[in-house]
């Protein structure tokens, strides 16, 4: 090639910003629009060195810098040392762009970019006595630089910062890892713990508590809590992401230590912690009676699934020892390159929309379930038995006896009625409460009541037995009922002794339970007997006018075979 095929070019870097340079690439202008982007490597000298846009190129061989001819240095500087040049391995042709200065350079290191000046231009009429059959063609023009980065940025991936990523490449005798299973096992007892007390298994009926039946603003605000429990659950998401992109070998090279056994272990106790939180706030969000009470449930577990990561913050913070603080901040700042097929920007929204998409499915069909389950009145007792005191008000004593649910609802909730239909017991609306009235046909009024309990929104007349009831006497003045009792008369919950007799579940066309007892015993649990009943009744008369006044007997005996 000739020697006025050299190019010239001033880049002038001031002395006070020297350093080492990395890989990178500089774009500059000639001054007449061409323009260059030079690739710099420390290490090595690559073939094809210099390249130019406007239409030649220079192929290793001729590369004056290679050739030993001299190089022309800018502003009349001594020549640069070999070393210098021997870092100049590629220049590569860059088109203009309008965005660029032609006084600027732009270093370009994985993505990023440096911008230099550049004190002098290229002298493009030094080179105008070029050979025109030179080998040198002309390359087309491009509106743009188009810089190549070593890795997609969507295949990035850095491990959440919770303890559960400790699992996954720290040694098992470490105190990160320790610290991990520890915040595990603390969260699953706090669950276990909850869990044991908010349901009740023994119970067929109703095992996980539910309410009998919640006012339409509570069920609308269990319904929005649910959509924010999914949202916010990110140890399950978290579990999916991770299955997502499986277990790499570049994680393994980013973190040392890691190994498939510890990912897999990772993804199981996270993906546990992060259900089983779940089932129990939807749990405790179903269970709930009044929109204030949700809430608090609800906070509190959010407290508890995110204990990990409040953990986590603390260790980053030097909380746990300087040993901790560092494994959490190299934890932080180091990031690997996922290449599972469902890492790819489709796949991946695939997944996550299929993960939300499941989970909504599954706990709107849960809530509407229960929902309906209440409103049907399946967590109510069938047949209750009520026994009421007649000392003030002997009439009441008639009350006494088995009530049945009925499909007549009053302010929202069912009725119960005595198989002669001439008692209900039933929720007036106006007063807040439950209420023991007379009935005649379907117009019965439960306002107009002769017993009624403490004020009261539930939706289950048995939860009023731990208030008390009152009574209005003629002179309609309420007064405190001595004695009561209600309770669920349905096999469960009847003890009824084994040889005394059985119980028998409703079944078509019965609608309720019911007692059969052996010969020689009798009552609603057959929990009388004949040999434990006293056979012989005697009045003792401390007056004339007690026992009838000598009109009637004084001592009776038990009728042999004779039950009531």
């Amino acid at each position: 090639m000739q020697e006025n095929n050299n190019l010239n070019m001033d880049i002038d870097i001031d002395k006070e910003d020297q350093r080492q340079l990395p890989h990178c690439s500089m774009a500059t202008d000639d001054g007449d629009g061409d323009e260059y982007v030079i690739s710099k490597r420390a290490n090595a000298l690559m073939s094809g060195s210099v390249q130019r846009v406007s239409g030649a190129s220079v192929t290793a061989g001729d590369d004056p810098t290679l050739s030993g001819e001299d190089v022309p240095t800018p502003h009349a500087r001594p020549d640069p040392p070999d070393d210098v040049l021997d870092d100049v391995n590629m220049i590569t042709p860059a088109p203009a762009a309008a965005s660029l200065d032609s006084d600027r350079v732009e270093l370009c290191e994985e993505g990023c970019s440096l911008p230099m000046q550049v004190d002098g231009e290229y002298d493009g009429h030094k080179d105008s006595d070029r050979d025109s059959n030179s080998e040198l063609q002309p390359l087309h023009r491009h509106p743009s630089i188009v810089t190549l980065t070593p890795q997609s940025d969507l295949n990035k991936r850095v491990l959440s910062e919770d303890t559960f990523s400790f699992l996954i490449y720290s040694h098992v005798r470490s105190r990160a890892f320790f610290l991990a299973t520890f915040v595990f096992t603390f969260q699953i007892a706090i669950y276990s713990v909850l869990l044991y007390d908010i349901t009740n298994f023994s119970s067929q009926r109703n095992p996980l508590k539910i309410p009998a039946g919640v006012e339409t603003p509570v069920r609308i605000a269990s319904a929005l809590a649910i959509v924010v429990a999914i949202i916010t659950q990110d140890d399950a998401r978290k579990m999916v992401n991770l299955l997502r992109d499986g277990f790499d070998q570049d994680l393994v090279n980013a973190f040392q230590g890691t190994t498939k056994t510890k990912w897999v272990l990772s993804i199981v106790l996270r993906g546990s912690e992060g259900l089983m939180g779940l089932f129990l706030t939807f749990l405790l969000i179903m269970q709930a009676t009044t929109v204030l009470d949700l809430l608090l449930n609800f906070l509190a577990m959010e407290f508890v699934s995110h204990l990990d990561d409040v953990v986590f913050v603390l260790t980053k913070e030097g909380f746990f020892g300087a040993n901790l603080q560092n494994e959490s901040t190299k934890l932080s700042n180091t990031f690997y390159h996922a290449s599972h097929l469902w890492t790819e920007s489709r796949a991946a929204s695939i997944v996550t929309k299929t993960y939300f998409i499941f989970l909504f499915t599954i706990m709107f069909v849960a809530w509407g379930i229960i929902s309906y389950y209440q409103v049907s009145g399946k967590y109510l007792c069938n047949q209750i038995f009520a026994q009421f005191s007649d000392e003030i008000m002997p009439e009441l004593g008639s009350f006494t006896g088995l009530f049945y649910v009925h499909t007549q609802r009053f302010g929202g909730r069912s009725s119960y009625r005595d198989n002669r239909e001439g008692s209900m017991l039933a929720y007036c609306k106006n007063e807040t409460r439950w209420t023991l009235s007379l009935t005649e046909g379907e117009d019965a009024n439960p306002c107009n009541w002769t017993a009624a309990s403490s004020e009261s929104t539930s939706f289950d007349l048995l939860s009023t037995t731990s208030s008390p009831w009152v009574i209005k006497i003629p002179s309609n003045i309420e007064a405190p009922l001595t004695h009561y009792l209600l309770a669920c008369y349905e096999c469960e919950n009847l003890n009824i002794p084994e040889n005394n007799g059985i119980c028998m579940k409703a079944q078509k066309p019965e609608k309720f339970d019911y007692s059969i007892c052996r010969d020689g015993y009798y009552g609603l649990s057959c929990e009388h007997s004949d040999s434990e009943d006293c056979q012989i009744l005697e009045i003792k008369p401390s007056s004339k006018d007690d026992g009838g006044g000598g009109l009637f007997a004084s001592r009776y005996y038990r009728l042999e075979g004779a039950y009531t």
